[in-house]
């Protein structure tokens, strides 16, 4: 179903890229699995484990969302269900695993079994704009891996909200009860973040000297 929906939705007019993932940037959602951190099976005390942030998302994603590889290759049409599932990482998840190495053709091992790591790409923000220190992170490729949800996410030459209407038929057509909701410009919700923290930040700051004043007294 949704490369039933993603191929039509490329080929829109304006349209440059488009792919879809379980996880939106700057909304505040986080998904987090326990990956092995010496290669070997995780062990039940979790001596082993990282805690590594997760996205799943279809072929087209980085693309649509500008992410560029650093390493490696994204994902492609060779990687289907019946083929070794692939996850694409975070820099930072590779210098942690493999410090100073070339991570490209090594296995991650987590929670539900090996992936094949076939890309690297820069760590990417997913809950503030304001994120100092990269977290360690991965892609899953939605075709091997299910999900019940996902946002479609759409590169376009012009105004994104303009090809509402455009896409519309397109869900409709696949299935009248597929609902399209809450469309939105990626940008919108980077200045929703800064205001959020820059608000967060003028409170602290107005705190810190009612403190001052206070002490002073």
């Amino acid at each position: 179903l949704y490369e039933e929906l993603l191929t039509p939705a490329s080929a829109l007019p304006g349209v440059t890229a488009a792919g879809a993932a379980r996880v939106t940037v700057l909304t505040g959602n986080n998904r987090t699995v326990g990956v092995s951190t010496d290669g070997q099976p995780l062990r039940d005390d979790r001596s082993n484990v990282m805690p590594v942030r997760v996205n799943v998302v279809s072929r087209g994603y980085l693309d649509a969302m500008g992410i560029r590889l650093l390493a490696g290759r994204q994902f492609d049409e060779t990687d289907v269900p019946s083929s070794p599932r692939v996850v694409i990482i975070g820099r930072a998840l590779g210098e942690q695993l493999w410090p100073g190495a070339d991570p490209v053709g090594r296995v991650v091992l987590w929670e539900d079994g090996p992936l094949q790591l076939t890309g690297v790409v820069p760590d990417t923000v997913y809950l503030r704009s304001t994120e100092r220190e990269p977290r360690p992170f991965f892609y899953l490729l939605l075709s091997q891996n299910y999900e019940n949800g996902v946002s479609l996410h759409i590169r376009t030459a012009g105004d994104p909200l303009s090809l509402i209407n455009a896409v519309r038929p397109v869900t409709r057509s696949l299935d009248p009860k597929l609902a399209l909701t809450r469309p939105r410009r990626l940008a919108d919700d980077f200045q929703s973040s800064v205001e959020t923290e820059r608000l967060l930040e003028r409170l602290s700051t107005m705190l810190s000297g009612v403190a001052v004043l206070l002490a002073a007294e």
